[in-house]
C-alpha cells in the first residue's frame, strides 16, 4: 500500500461514514431547547362561581373556579374558618384527572394569594408560582380559635402533571431577585423531568 496515499488518509480524515447496507449514517439532531414564558391567573378578577346558587346547601359558601392555562383551572372554596386553593385539570363540568394542592388561608385576618404565575415551555403549562403567606400561629387561626399572625410570605414553585419532581420554596426576605429565581427553579425541573422521559 502506498504510504503517502495512507498517511493522507488519516490528515484529510473520512467526511462521510457508510453503514453496514451502504446507507449514509448522519448524527442524530439535537432537539431544539425549549421555550421558557409566563402567563398569569388574577384571584380578583378571572374567577366565577364553580356552581349555581341552588346547587349549594343552605348557609354553604360558593366555590370559586378561576381559569388558569391550558386545561387547567385554579378552585377556591371555604371551610369554617379558612380558604383553600388547588389546581384542577379537566374541563369545566367533566372529570377532574389532576389535583394540587397549593394554600389553606385563615380568614381571621389572612392574606390570600391574589395571582398565579403559570410556568409554560413551548406554551404549555408545567408548574405553578404563587406566593403564600406564612403564620406563627397557623393551625389556630384556621381553626378559628384565634386572629391570624402573619411573619412574612414564601414564594412556591409546584410542578404540574407529569411534573411532580419540581418543588420549591424561595424566601423573599433571602433573595432580592425571588421571581427570577422562583422561574429558574421551575425550568431547571422542566428540563430535569424532560431528559428522563
Amino acid at each position: 500500500m502506498n504510504f503517502k496515499w495512507v498517511l493522507g488518509l488519516f490528515l484529510v480524515g473520512p467526511v462521510i461514514f457508510e453503514g453496514p447496507l451502504g446507507h449514509t449514517q448522519s448524527s442524530p439532531e439535537r432537539k431544539a431547547p425549549p421555550v421558557f414564558s409566563s402567563t398569569y391567573t388574577d384571584l380578583e378578577k378571572g374567577c366565577r362561581n364553580a356552581f349555581r346558587k341552588s346547587e349549594i346547601a343552605e348557609g354553604g359558601d360558593m366555590p370559586s373556579l378561576c381559569k388558569g392555562a391550558g386545561d387547567y383551572s385554579v378552585s377556591i372554596f371555604f371551610s369554617a374558618a379558612s380558604s383553600h386553593m388547588e389546581v384542577v385539570k379537566g374541563p369545566p363540568g367533566g372529570e377532574r384527572t389532576f389535583h394540587l394542592s397549593l394554600a389553606a388561608t385563615p380568614l381571621a385576618g389572612g392574606s390570600q394569594t391574589q395571582k398565579i404565575e403559570w410556568r409554560l415551555a413551548n406554551n404549555r403549562p408545567f408548574a405553578v408560582i404563587y406566593r403564600n403567606a406564612l403564620y406563627r400561629n397557623a393551625e389556630a387561626a384556621m381553626s378559628g380559635l384565634e386572629p391570624a399572625v402573619k411573619t412574612g410570605d414564601v414564594l412556591v414553585v409546584k410542578g404540574l402533571d407529569g411534573f411532580g419532581n419540581i418543588d420549591a420554596s424561595i424566601d423573599p426576605r433571602k433573595e432580592p431577585q425571588a421571581n427570577e429565581r422562583a422561574r429558574a427553579a421551575a425550568d431547571a425541573g422542566y428540563v430535569s423531568a424532560s431528559q428522563g422521559k
